[in-house]
């Protein structure tokens, strides 16, 4: 490509970033180019492979279904179940006002916002939360929580409320309860939220940047908007900040992100520490300094014994809380020791930071120090990547600390590695650079304000770190970063059944991000399939989706049928291209294994590769057969690797199967079978 084309496909995203940062606020200016570039250049492949050019003008056409898109795509959705909990143990220790406020006014409701919900979690959060303590105080108030998000796709996501089992097995059982159905068969990796902890959840489309023009039934009591001013200018932040403060109650209380302040906006506010703000009658410009004395740890939020609350009043409730912590160390060892930080079977928490110029080494070492809920917390910092490498492979490091300006080297030590990483920067404009960290995988990230850190740092620091040191050992599958030479003429098709979710992302998870393009039929719900596909997503090297009819085959991207739809393979105007529809079921699935794999062998005459995993009954078997005879290379999981052997024990017996392989084998088989000819 030319110069000149180059610089005129810039100008075409960058038009596009405009449109997209006026409407939602998000900043895509310069410094979020890289982040613009990558995610619509792989929208446009997912579109056929059109060219900027061709896509504004598609855009031009479709706005009204396009601009939704681009919003989810350029706008970030990075969260986790009880992110930041220092604002729940906070509000546990609110929560007996809050109730007294209610009811003062002879409200039965308490009111919550979740103001940037993203997928969910948040907010789901917030309602366990709720259902357990407001039990715990014999409290009758009901309550509702108000879900919403700029982006309708993540608001539909939240709405849905399906979750994998990792994201909820961070959440402690405590709340958990029986608030989640869980899946059977194919959907066992997944979770579904009960309609009882639903039902006091409402889901809406709300620009922040829009509030003036939102009606609320009601007004808020607390109002949650995390970790989402960092993408807006310090003018905006004032101006949403006060629309918020204007939907709320009386003293109501506001809470940003920990790595978010409002320093120097001119609010009716009062800061009590931590990002918790409560709405007061004055106006005054907001100070940095936080008053620790309002703002207290209190009690862990994850009780071991329910108290008995019964005919006890406010003030003898809390006088049983233990006293509370004189200073930032003693605070994080209480909060420690009641929650403990990592699951792992040692029970210690190893952390390193690479040399930067945060000088971040003696203020770890400090708060770290007091860090005694696990049997051992040790600290290093270490001078390279092959270090780090080396001493998270030798068990002697389970966290890393990486600033932004090193996160270069984040990519190569997850490659190897699958330990739980935080970010940090100074540079509260380093958001493109945050994101494309956390698409690597790090686990959260931390906004300094200066250099040198700050007492409200040093506590912002600690809460990062307990909530990060919390997921130790729940990590990701690592990924294969294999880079061969392969044959892109190739097709994959993939087919599974019970078991098939866990084999499926065993095999994606080590296959390169040039594989040659791949189509799977997993037995799945029509509810389910999405979550699938965009979990085995994040997961990937390679991109993956969920089939939409007219897909176009690409090296690089894995297609999974949709649930209760058939899919096949087709070529049209020189293309393989992806038909969905409806079908009849056949061997008593939709989508069936054996009409994508017939399909295949039909329209692929060579160069094809199939593959039969776990899965009960036979189907696929036949259409694996069809596959060998037209020249294709066919595999099968073995029996002692499969859930359950039935499909691939089927296509063993009819003569379907070029090799039986242990499911860890087949990844390198078919990155094996698929090299070029000169590279075999």
């Amino acid at each position: 490509m030319g110069a000149a084309a180059q610089q005129n496909d810039r100008q075409i995203f960058e038009a596009i970033a405009q449109k997209i940062s006026k409407i939602t606020g998000v900043q895509l200016g310069e410094k979020q180019y890289s982040l613009v570039l990558s995610r619509l250049s792989k929208h446009l492949r997912n579109m056929g492979g059109l060219t900027p050019a061709q896509y504004w003008e598609y855009l031009q056409g479709n706005e009204e279904d396009e601009v939704p898109v681009l919003i989810s795509l350029l706008t970030t959705h990075h969260t986790f179940f009880f992110r930041e909990q220092v604002h729940f143990d906070y509000l546990e220790e609110a929560l007996p006002k809050l109730i007294e406020n209610v009811i003062s006014q002879g409200r039965d409701t308490l009111y919550f916002w979740c103001a940037a919900c993203s997928k969910g979690q948040e907010g789901y959060t917030l309602a366990m939360f709720l259902d357990y303590h407001l039990k715990q105080l014999r409290c009758t108030l009901k309550y509702k929580i108000l879900f919403s998000d700029v982006d309708q796709a993540s608001v539909n996501w939240a709405e849905n409320g399906v979750y994998s089992n990792d994201e909820l097995g961070r959440v402690p059982i405590t709340y958990r309860s029986n608030h989640w159905i869980r899946g059977k068969g194919q959907i066992s990796d997944f979770s579904k939220v009960r309609s009882q902890l639903k039902e006091s959840c409402n889901f809406r489309t709300i620009n922040l940047l829009e509030l003036k023009n939102e009606r609320f039934p009601n007004k808020f009591d607390v109002v949650f908007c995390r970790n989402v001013f960092i993408y807006f200018t310090v003018k905006e932040i004032e101006s949403i900040s006060r629309n918020i403060l204007n939907s709320m109650e009386e003293h109501g209380l506001f809470i940003i992100g920990v790595s978010e302040s409002l320093l120097g906006a001119k609010l009716t506010v009062e800061h009590l520490g931590k990002s918790v703000y409560q709405k007061s009658d004055e106006e005054k410009v907001v100070n940095i300094r936080t008053d620790t004395s309002k703002l207290k740890p209190g009690t862990s939020s994850i009780p071991r014994t329910p108290p008995n609350l019964t005919q006890t009043s406010r003030s003898e409730r809390l006088s049983s809380v233990p006293p509370q912590p004189r200073n930032l160390a003693e605070s994080v060892t209480h909060a420690v020791s009641l929650n403990r930080m990592s699951p792992t079977a040692e029970d210690d928490l190893r952390i390193i930071t690479l040399q930067s110029s945060l000088k971040l080494g003696s203020d770890l070492r400090s708060v770290i120090n007091n860090f005694p809920g696990c049997k051992s917390v040790g600290f290093d910092v270490i001078t390279s990547a092959d270090e780090a490498i080396a001493k998270i492979k030798g068990k002697q490091a389970n966290l890393l600390i990486l600033e932004i300006n090193a996160s270069r080297f984040l990519r190569r030590i997850l490659a190897e590695t699958d330990v739980a990483t935080l970010i940090a920067t100074t540079d509260q404009d380093e958001s493109e650079k945050i994101n494309q960290a956390l698409d690597a995988g790090a686990r959260d990230y931390i906004v300094f304000r200066t250099k040198v850190l700050t007492e409200q740092d040093r506590e912002v620091l600690a809460s990062k770190l307990h909530n990060v040191g919390r997921t130790v050992g729940h990590d990701s599958n690592s990924r294969s970063r294999t880079t061969s030479k392969l044959d892109n003429q190739f097709i994959v098709g993939l087919g599974a059944s019970t078991g098939g979710t866990e084999a499926i992302t065993k095999v994606l998870t080590k296959l390169p991000h040039d594989m040659p393009p791949i189509v799977i039929v997993q037995h799945i719900p029509e509810f389910y399939s999405k979550q699938f596909a965009d979990r085995l997503n994040k997961l990937c090297e390679i991109d993956v989706k969920e089939a939409v009819d007219g897909d176009v085959l690409r090296p690089g991207l894995a297609i999974v049928a949709p649930g209760n739809f058939q899919m096949k393979v087709v070529k049209r105007g020189g293309h393989y291209k992806i038909s969905v529809f409806e079908g009849e079921k056949v061997n008593g699935h939709r989508p069936s294994v054996d009409v994508l794999f017939n399909s295949l062998a039909e329209v692929v005459p060579e160069k094809l590769l199939g593959v039969l995993l776990t899965g009960m009954g036979s189907d696929g078997a036949k259409g694996l057969l069809q596959m060998k005879k037209s020249g294709a290379k066919t595999f099968t999981q073995d029996e002692a690797t499969s859930v359950v052997y039935g499909m691939p024990k089927v296509a063993f017996e009819i003569g379907a199967s070029d090799k039986v392989l242990p499911l860890e084998r087949i990844p390198d088989a078919l990155i094996k079978a698929s090299k070029k000819a000169d590279q075999s």
